[in-house]
């Protein structure tokens, strides 16, 4: 797991929040403010291949909606949080922290009831092993391309779909080791 495919899961998150959130373009002032606080827990059988990890987050943050000329919403989000993936058979975990922005730089109506949205979000990841020393930071930005279904209803968010997401590019950040995870996992809580 990278820093892409971390974002990338917290990023797949918000957009449902924000894809089934009642508030809609038509009804928002210019900008309005969506407070978030989530938290999540559950047990991954296979994790890394063949371990068994509790993932638990914790993610909080301010979501500002402005729309566009042409009437669609677009989103920026403040992200922070952390989390720790726990090797149930040892008991020891890495953890992570994030403060990052998603900001939506780009929205296209497609003209067949969807829209293209490019997101892009900089901003740190922090690994830290068991004992609590930095193993890896990932500092860089990626952009993801998103397709949304709008539903008939291009102005109101509330009842689009995600469609699809494609991983776009990720630069920059302080130059280092490549980390790979689950190398590091296997490693570090055994």
């Amino acid at each position: 797991m990278t820093r892409t495919h971390t974002k990338a899961l917290l990023a797949a998150g918000l957009t449902g929040l924000l894809i089934g959130s009642t508030a809609t373009a038509t009804e928002a002032k210019p900008l309005e403010h969506i407070k978030f606080d989530e938290s999540s827990s559950e047990v991954v059988e296979g994790f890394c291949g063949d371990l068994t990890a509790r993932l638990e987050f914790h993610d909080r943050g301010v979501v500002q909606v402005k729309q566009t000329r042409d009437g669609l919403p677009r989103y920026t989000a403040s992200h922070h949080g952390g989390g720790s993936f726990t090797n149930l058979a040892t008991g020891k975990a890495i953890t992570i922290s994030w403060n990052y922005l998603e900001q939506e730089v780009r929205t296209r109506d497609n003209g067949d009831g969807t829209h293209t949205v490019l997101a892009q979000v900089p901003g740190p990841e922090i690994f830290y092993g068991p004992d609590g020393k930095r193993v890896f930071v990932s500092g860089g930005m990626f952009r993801v391309e998103l397709v949304v279904d709008q539903s008939g209803t291009p102005g109101d968010p509330s009842d689009d779909v995600l469609i699809s997401e494609e991983f776009v590019s990720d630069h920059g950040g302080q130059p280092q080791p490549a980390f790979n995870f689950c190398e590091s996992f296997r490693t570090l809580t055994a």
